[in-house]
């Protein structure tokens, strides 16, 4: 099968064929230095691009504008696989060129690399992937590499947020180019969050209510606790903050409606003003309140009154 020039028509005709199917073509092989396809519309619009090899690269132009789309050398960059996917390899580099990419009722994989180093997948479902929502997946290229994203105008503002490797791949909001410099939110793998400077117009907290005689203050939950006694009861306090870091509670005892006078005992690692622990007030629901503060991770409490007999 092959194809003559049609001086009548200024088309291309495809004439005989060895196959017993003269409608079916296997492949069109376009051989030269840099052999291109050139699309050209008639219907007045005048609009022209061509698919092309330049030095090796495999490029989609659009004529008058510049490259759409570029795949450097090397083997099946790109693919349309049977489940519509539009697939970009990353073995090598590839680059789309626009001010925005846009596809329609299919799932695309895109896979780009960058300046340095690193890999960006962005999957968007269109209803054949396992999941029903469209997901934004960073990934590093290695295990050395930061996952984040820059957000940036011009060189005036620049703030990213992402997952800092090289600081035991805490999460990072930063005001800097990279996660490494200027952080202003910080959360570690144990969900510690840190952040530099905080103003708030208003701030809730749940109260926890304990209860029974071996009452647990575990500061996983909060900060503010209470605790109705049911009889003689000893705290216990736990999951405080790592040393080097500080960490506060307040706890309302209160009496039962007897007047039984129960009593508590201390964890052994609170310190009292003068060395001497408070006595509760006995009362029928008599209400205390203490204030527990340390600052060395939970090995020394130190404690205060802040109000007893409350009324």
């Amino acid at each position: 099968m092959v194809f003559k020039y049609n001086p009548i028509t200024s088309k291309l005709d495809l004439t005989g064929s060895s196959s017993t199917d003269p409608t079916f073509i296997d492949s069109i092989t376009i051989e030269g230095e840099d052999p291109s396809l050139i699309l050209q519309s008639t219907d007045g619009a005048n609009e022209e691009w061509t698919i092309n090899l330049d030095g090796g690269s495999f490029e989609i132009n659009r004529v008058g504008v510049g490259t759409a789309f570029s795949i450097t050398s090397g083997t099946q960059q790109m693919s349309i696989n049977l489940l519509n996917n539009f697939i970009v390899q990353a073995a090598n580099q590839c680059t789309f060129i626009s001010d925005f990419v846009q596809f329609s009722g299919a799932n695309i994989v895109r896979q780009s690399s960058t300046e340095n180093g690193s890999v960006s997948h962005v999957i968007s479902n269109g209803g054949s992937l396992s999941t029903s929502s469209a997901r934004l997946v960073l990934g590093a290229a290695d295990a050395a590499g930061d996952a984040y994203i820059n957000f940036s105008i011009g060189s005036a503002s620049d703030w990213s947020a992402g997952v800092d490797n090289s600081d035991s791949d805490k999460f990072k909001i930063t005001r800097s180019e990279f996660l490494n410099a200027n952080d202003v939110l910080t959360i570690d793998d144990n969900d510690l969050v840190t952040v530099e400077a905080l103003q708030s117009k208003r701030f809730n907290e749940t109260k926890t209510t304990l209860s029974g005689t071996s009452p647990d203050v575990d500061l996983d939950l909060g900060t503010v606790f209470s605790l109705t006694l049911s009889g003689n009861s000893t705290f216990t306090f736990s999951n405080a903050a790592s040393a080097g870091l500080s960490n506060s509670f307040v706890l309302q005892v209160q009496q039962d409606a007897g007047a039984s006078g129960y009593t508590v005992t201390w964890p052994a690692s609170v310190e009292w003003p003068g060395g001497v622990a408070p006595t509760l007030t006995a009362t029928a629901n008599a209400v205390d309140v203490f204030v527990f503060i340390t600052y060395d991770g939970g090995t020394t409490w130190y404690g205060f009154v802040s109000g007893q007999d409350m009324s």
